[in-house]
C-alpha cells in the first residue's frame, strides 16, 4: 500500500508553488474516510479506470492510481497539478468546465472521485450529475464529499438548490461555494438521478465544519 502521506509529500515536492504545502495539512479533513474506502474497493472489485473530477493537486487521484494500478483521468476547471506529475504518472488530463462543456472520453469509469466540487457548481446540478452518472460503469462507484449544510449553514446566493440557474441563463461564473447541501437535499437529488448512497459518514472538517463523505453507485433497474 502507498500511504496517503507519501502521496502528499510527492505532490508537495513537485508542485511549483508553496500553496499545496499549506493545503495538504487540512485537505484530508474534508474527505477523511474516502482513502480507506478506496483501498477497500480495490480489494473487493477490479478498478481499471479512474476519473477524478476536480483533480486539483492530484492527491486522491494519485493515491487511487498508485494503490490500484488503474488508468487515471483528471478533469478540472483550473489546472493546479504539476506537468511533471501528469507526465510521470501518465495522467490523462483536461481543463474543462463540466457544467457547460462537453466532456467526452473513450472509456467509462470503475471509480469516479467527486470531492469538494458540488458546492462550487454555478448551475442547477441535475444535468451535470446525470452527465457524471453516464460516465460510470455498471457496478462502478463514486466517492463523493461536500460541506454539510447542517454545520456550514446556507450560502446566501439561493434559498434552494432547485432555484439555481440553468446553463442557458447568463450568469457570472464564480469559483466559490455557491450552495451547500443538507443530507435531505442530497438524498432527494440522488434519488432523482438514480444514484444510491451505499455508505455515509461525516468527516471532521476544519473547526468542526463537517463534510459529508459518501460512497455512491447506480440504482440498477
Amino acid at each position: 500500500m502507498v500511504a496517503l502521506s507519501i502521496v502528499q509529500q510527492l505532490i508537495s515536492l513537485n508542485h511549483p508553488s508553496g500553496y499545496y504545502s499549506v493545503y495538504q495539512h487540512h485537505e484530508e479533513s474534508y474527505w477523511q474516510h474516502i482513502p480507506n474506502w478506496i483501498l477497500e474497493a480495490g480489494q473487493t472489485s477490479r478498478i481499471d479506470t479512474i476519473l477524478d473530477i476536480g483533480l486539483a493537486y492530484g492527491t486522491l487521484g494519485l493515491f487511487s492510481k498508485l494503490n490500484t494500478g488503474a488508468d487515471l483521468y483528471g478533469l478540472d476547471l483550473v489546472k493546479l497539478i504539476s506537468d511533471d506529475l501528469l507526465k510521470r504518472y501518465a495522467i490523462n488530463y483536461m481543463t474543462k468546465n463540466i457544467e457547460t462543456e462537453e466532456v467526452a472520453y473513450d472509456t467509462r469509469f470503475d471509480l469516479i472521485i467527486f470531492t469538494e466540487v458540488l458546492e462550487h457548481f454555478n448551475y442547477y446540478c441535475i444535468p451535470t450529475l446525470l452527465k457524471i452518472k453516464a460516465m460510470l460503469n455498471d457496478g462502478g462507484i463514486i466517492m463523493f464529499s461536500t460541506p454539510a449544510q447542517e454545520y456550514w449553514g446556507k450560502v446566501s446566493s439561493y434559498d434552494s438548490w432547485r432555484h439555481m440557474p440553468t446553463t442557458d441563463q447568463p450568469v457570472e461564473l464564480k469559483d466559490a461555494h455557491m450552495y451547500q447541501y443538507s443530507l435531505d437535499e442530497l438524498t432527494d437529488i440522488f434519488k432523482i438521478i438514480g444514484i444510491k448512497i451505499d455508505r455515509m459518514q461525516l468527516a471532521d472538517g476544519m473547526n468542526s465544519f463537517k463534510h459529508f463523505n459518501m460512497q455512491l453507485s447506480k440504482e440498477m433497474v
